[in-house]
C-alpha cells in the first residue's frame, strides 16, 4: 500500500501534466460550455463567468444538439437499447430462452432506473467530449433496492494517466464534499487532526472539504489477501488540504470509472473535440455578432449633430449609438437641416450573410447537418432518399461504434458483474444463503439452469451484448439489406430451379432478421419447442398418411373381393 506522502506526490505529478491544458478548456468552457468554465475547480456559489466577449450561442446550441441526437441513437429506454444472448455453446432451450428474457428485464431495470442516475451521467459525458474532448463516468454499487449509481467525473476534476496498452487506468478525482458527510461516511476518529477540530463547531459542519478518490491498478505482489484489498484495481480516498491522511482503502475487480476520449493524438493523455476545431469559427462569429450588433443599435439610433452659431463648436465628433456633436454652423451651406445624422452605416445583409455561414460551419464540426437530416428544400426520388440516408449513416458509423465500444460496453459488462455478484442477475438452487438474502429484500430470487451454472464453473462466457438501439440499426443496415436481398434471390431462383431453395436456412434467417431488426426475443420459439412441434407434427402426418394407406389397402382389398364374389356367381 502506497504511503500518503507517495498519494499526494503522484497526484501533484498528475495535476502538473494536467496544467497545459488547462487555459485551452478554460477558453472551450467560455464560448462553448458556459457551466464548466472555471477549471481552478473552486467557484463561487452561484458564479457566472461573462466578461463581455460572449456575443453568440450557436456552439452552445450545437454542443448541446449533438449530444442529445447522439444519447437518442445509442440509448433508448424501455429496454430497447441492448438486450443479452445466449453464446452458441449455450443450447436453445425454453428454460435458457426465459432465463435470459429475465436477466434483459433485470439489467436494464436497474440501469434506467431514474435513482441509478445512468442517463443524466451519459448525457452530461457526451456534452463535456463535445466541448473538452475528454468525460469520465464513473459506476458504483449501491443496495438491492438501488443496486447502480452512475456519477459524472467532469474534466475539471480528473487527472488521469495511461497504461501500457494506451488506455486510461490511473484516475485521480478531487471532490469537494461537506465536512459532515466526510465525518459520516469516513468515520469522526479516521479524520485528521485540523478536520477533528474543525468539526467540533457545528457551523463548519457544511463547509467543503476536498477529497481526493485515487483508482489506479494494484501491483500483482499486492493482491495478497480476500476482500477488496487483494484485488486488481486498489482505490484510496485520501485529503491532500491541511493534513493530508489516507480515510480508506479499498478494491475493485474491475475499473469503476470510464474515461471516454473523442479523439486524441498519439503522444496525448487527454482528447480533443469538436469544440477545439469550431474553435477560430467560434471566435469569428463572437466579433462578427459583436459588429452587427453594433451596426445594429447605430442604425435605430444613428448618432447625430446639432448646428450651433457659436464660434468653436463642441470640438469632438461623438460617433456611438445616441452621440450628439455640436458643429459650428460657420461657413456652411444655408439649406442644411439644423438636426441631422451624421452619416449611416449603409447594409447590413453583407454581414448577417457572413454570420451565417460561419454559423452553418460551427454546427458542421459539431454534426448536426448528419445528426439532423432535416433537408425537405429537394424532391428526391426514392433511390436518392436510400442513398442520401446510406452516406448519413456511413458517416455516423464511426461515432457510433466508438462510443459504443469505449463507453457503453465496459458500462454495461460492470452493471452485469454488480448485478450478478449481488445474486440479482440468478443463482444456483443450492446457494441457499443468497436466496434468503434476496428474499429479506422482498426480492423472488432467479434460478440459474443447470446447463448456464455449469458454464460458469468451466470458465465460459454466459452472455453476449446485442445491440437494437437507432445508432445499432444504422451501423447494421447494410447487412439487414443484405439478409433480405439473399431472401428474395433464393425465391427467385426456386422458380427456375425448385431444388435451390433448400439452399437457404429459413431458421437461420429468422433468428438474423429478429437480431438485426431489434425484433422480442420471444418472438421466436427455442430450438427445443420448435424442434417438439416439428416432431409432433411430422409423427401426425406419417400417422395420416399410414391411416391412408390403410383405408386404400382396405378399399382395394374390398374391390378384390367384390370381385371374386362377381366371378364366383357367374
Amino acid at each position: 500500500m502506497p504511503t500518503i506522502r507517495e498519494l499526494t506526490a503522484k497526484r501533484e505529478s498528475l495535476k502538473s501534466r494536467k496544467q497545459p491544458w488547462e487555459y485551452p478548456l478554460e477558453i472551450l468552457g467560455k464560448y462553448i460550455y458556459t457551466r464548466k468554465q472555471q477549471f481552478g475547480q473552486t467557484t463561487s456559489p452561484g458564479a457566472f463567468l461573462n466578461d463581455g466577449m460572449i456575443n453568440d450561442s450557436t456552439a452552445i446550441r450545437a454542443n448541446g444538439a449533438m449530444a442529445s441526437a447522439i444519447m437518442g441513437a445509442l440509448w433508448k429506454s424501455g429496454n430497447k437499447t441492448f438486450r443479452l444472448r445466449r453464446p452458441r455453446h449455450i443450447s436453445d432451450t425454453k428454460a435458457n430462452q426465459e432465463f435470459y428474457l429475465r436477466q434483459n428485464e433485470i439489467l436494464a431495470s436497474a440501469m434506467e432506473s431514474p435513482k441509478a442516475g445512468f442517463e443524466t451521467a451519459f448525457d452530461e459525458s457526451l456534452r463535456e467530449e463535445g466541448a473538452f474532448g475528454t468525460s469520465g463516468i464513473a459506476e458504483f454499487k449501491g443496495d438491492y433496492q438501488n443496486p447502480l449509481i452512475f456519477k459524472s467525473w467532469s474534466i475539471q476534476s480528473v487527472m488521469i494517466a495511461e497504461g501500457a496498452d494506451g488506455f486510461v487506468d490511473t484516475i485521480y478525482y478531487d471532490d469537494s464534499v461537506p465536512l459532515r458527510i466526510v465525518a459520516e461516511t469516513y468515520g469522526e476518529e479516521n479524520l485528521p487532526a485540523d478536520l477533528k477540530a474543525l468539526y467540533q463547531d457545528p457551523t463548519k459542519h457544511n463547509d467543503r472539504i476536498k477529497i481526493c478518490i485515487a483508482i489506479e491498478p494494484r501491483p500483482e505482489k499486492a493482491q495478497k489477501g480476500k476482500g477488496d484489498k487483494g484485488m486488481p484495481i486498489a482505490s484510496y480516498h485520501f485529503t491532500f488540504e491541511g493534513t493530508p491522511k489516507l480515510l480508506r482503502e479499498s478494491g475493485y475487480t474491475e475499473l469503476p470509472v470510464r474515461i471516454s476520449r473523442w479523439y486524441k493524438l498519439a503522444n496525448e493523455e487527454y482528447g480533443r473535440s469538436p469544440g477545439m476545431d469550431a474553435l477560430p469559427a467560434i471566435m469569428q462569429i463572437n466579433a462578427l455578432k459583436e459588429i452587427f450588433l453594433i451596426c445594429v443599435e447605430k442604425k435605430a439610433e444613428p448618432p447625430l449633430y446639432i448646428l450651433d452659431d457659436g464660434s468653436l463648436g463642441a470640438g469632438t465628433v461623438d460617433t456611438s449609438a445616441r452621440g450628439l456633436s455640436v458643429f459650428n454652423s460657420f461657413g456652411r451651406a444655408p439649406g442644411q437641416p439644423p438636426i441631422g445624422t451624421i452619416f449611416d452605416i449603409g447594409e447590413l445583409q453583407s454581414l448577417m450573410t457572413a454570420i451565417e455561414a460561419t454559423s452553418g460551419e460551427i454546427t458542421q464540426h459539431f454534426l448536426i447537418d448528419k445528426l439532423y437530416d432535416l433537408n425537405n428544400k429537394s424532391r428526391m426520388t426514392l433511390g436518392e432518399a436510400e442513398m442520401r440516408y446510406q452516406i448519413r449513416s456511413d458517416a455516423l458509423s464511426s461515432i457510433y461504434a466508438r462510443k459504443t465500444a469505449e463507453t457503453l460496453n465496459p458500462l454495461i459488462i460492470r452493471s452485469y458483474n454488480i448485478l450478478f455478484d449481488m445474486g440479482l442477475l440468478g443463482i444456483t438452487e443450492e446457494d441457499e444463503a443468497t436466496a434468503n438474502i434476496l428474499r429479506a429484500e422482498g426480492i423472488e430470487p432467479l434460478i440459474m439452469p443447470e446447463e448456464i451454472a455449469q458454464a460458469i464453473v468451466d470458465g465460459k462466457d454466459i452472455y453476449e451484448i446485442d445491440y437494437i438501439s437507432p445508432a445499432a440499426h444504422v451501423m447494421r443496415e447494410e447487412e439487414y439489406r443484405g439478409l433480405i436481398t439473399t431472401a428474395n434471390n433464393a425465391t427467385q431462383m426456386a422458380a427456375v430451379d425448385e431444388m435451390s431453395i433448400h439452399k437457404l436456412n429459413i431458421d437461420k434467417f429468422l433468428e438474423h432478421s429478429r437480431d438485426l431488426t431489434g425484433a422480442p426475443m420471444d418472438l421466436l420459439r427455442s430450438d427445443e419447442e420448435t424442434k417438439t412441434i416439428r416432431t409432433g407434427i411430422a409423427k401426425a402426418r406419417a400417422a395420416e398418411a399410414q391411416a391412408a394407406i390403410q383405408r386404400e389397402q382396405a378399399a382395394t382389398l374390398k374391390d378384390v373381393e367384390t370381385a371374386k364374389a362377381t366371378t364366383a356367381g357367374r
